[in-house]
């Protein structure tokens, strides 16, 4: 990075604990941020307790260096770890749909998201009510470094996502939702019921195997196919060996064979959903 830099953002991607303190170690951050904690990459992490525990890292490094911290006032779980790691309440800048918060936001709309933030409406590109988060998120960061309130309505408005998260595509006459950038239980479930919930009636689900689960494999995949089934999402393609064992929808090894079976099948005036791990380049079908 230059010397001349007044932001630098890091994102620190770990699937083993010791790897974000060892990020931290050599970035020496300022200021942290941790979105959420999930079912995502147990096998390395060990559990989920491990996942928690390997996130955390980034807090415990920023209480004793001294930094500050964007923190989701609605998770309890980060709340509680933010406040074991030591940190006082002047070092942490917090955000949420609660009072007393730096940033606070509402939901508003669920398909595309739309929020009130601070008594003004924002209308994102963003498919899903699970990015509400995010987006607060950001609102809050931007707030804190002094960012106007109608600068980050355009930033937020103007943001179209291009990489296969949150992303709205046509196919045909088909809506599709990629949002295969990646897939772990929690996002899955999360996604199918901000799915189940859009009001089109002609939905279709393409989920993709979840890799990096270790022993909850078979399971977390179950539950998944549960899921579906509670939700009322009765038209789901299931691709790879990790759903091979679900007695619902239909069931591909790969995702050419799921891409020739839809080219067979061409859905029309559907609302599709597309979500699994990146190992299934899910996006693929549409391209």
């Amino acid at each position: 990075m230059p010397s001349n830099l007044d932001f630098a953002v890091v994102e620190m991607g770990a699937n083993h604990q010791g790897e974000i303190q060892g990020y931290c170690e050599y970035t020496e951050p300022d200021y942290g941020l941790i979105t959420n904690v999930g079912l995502a990459h147990l096998e390395g992490f060990g559990g989920f307790e491990g996942v928690v525990k390997g996130k955390t890292e980034l807090y415990r490094f920023m209480a004793r260096s001294g930094g500050t911290l964007f923190l989701n006032a609605d998770n309890p779980i980060l709340v509680q770890k933010a406040h074991e790691a030591g940190f006082k309440n002047d070092r942490i800048i917090t955000y949420g749909t609660g009072e007393n918060v730096f940033c606070r936001g509402a939901l508003i709309e669920e398909t595309m998201i739309g929020l009130k933030l601070e008594g003004t409406y924002i209308r994102t590109n963003l498919v899903g009510a699970y990015n509400f988060e995010n987006v607060l998120a950001a609102c809050c960061v931007a707030k804190y470094f002094g960012v106007s309130l109608q600068n980050i309505k355009t930033a937020v408005e103007n943001y179209v996502p291009t990489n296969q998260r949150s992303q709205q595509i046509t196919w045909g006459n088909n809506t599709v939702i990629l949002d295969c950038y990646n897939a772990n239980p929690t996002s899955m479930t999360v996604a199918l019921k901000s799915f189940a919930a859009m009001p089109d009636k002609e939905k279709i689900a393409i989920l993709g195997g979840m890799k990096e689960l270790g022993n909850e494999t078979e399971t977390a995949h179950t539950e998944i196919a549960e899921w579906c089934t509670k939700l009322g999402i009765r038209n789901v393609l299931f691709i790879g060996e990790e759903f091979r064992h679900v007695n619902i929808g239909k069931k591909f090894k790969d995702t050419s064979e799921a891409a020739q079976w839809l080219k067979d099948n061409m859905p029309s005036q559907a609302l599709i959903l597309v979500k699994g791990s990146r190992a299934y380049k899910l996006e693929s079908i549409f391209c």
